[in-house]
């Protein structure tokens, strides 16, 4: 994504290319923010997190022990976002954080929701199929 973010940049067709990554009901970005990458294409992603910010729902597929991302800031970015539907975290793995959330959840009157697994073994799961041969 950031590469052909890059391209489409250079090539004066953003606005045409950032609608690939804004339509999607899904759109994964697993470890992007660790890319290296220049300034254009660095705002370029932000701009797609941006305009996908009216979506509603988030998945997050940490229990966040490991690096700590996404932190508490972030999470609570999200749950304060004000939609037209209250947004709900869906997190992939039980953690005492992941527990905590679930519990403001619980406080925040529909503010926000929170979905935690039953089990580690029942997370949500994406099955991502290539178009490339």
């Amino acid at each position: 994504m950031v590469a052909n973010i890059a391209q489409a940049t250079r090539e004066g067709n953003l606005a045409s290319k950032l609608k690939t990554y804004t339509a999607p009901s899904v759109l994964v970005l697993d470890d992007v923010a660790l890319l290296p990458t220049d300034r254009a294409a660095a705002s370029a992603c932000c701009q797609v997190v941006n305009l996908r910010y009216e979506k509603q729902h988030y998945l997050v597929s940490t229990d966040g022990t490991h690096f700590g991302h996404p932190d508490d800031e972030t999470l609570a970015i999200i749950a304060t976002a004000r939609l037209h539907l209250p947004p709900t975290i869906c997190f992939n793995w039980p953690s005492e954080r992941n527990e905590r959330w679930a519990a403001r959840a619980a406080r925040s009157e529909g503010a926000f929701a929170v979905q935690l697994p039953q089990s580690p073994n029942e997370g949500i799961r994406l099955e991502l199929v290539s178009r490339h041969a």
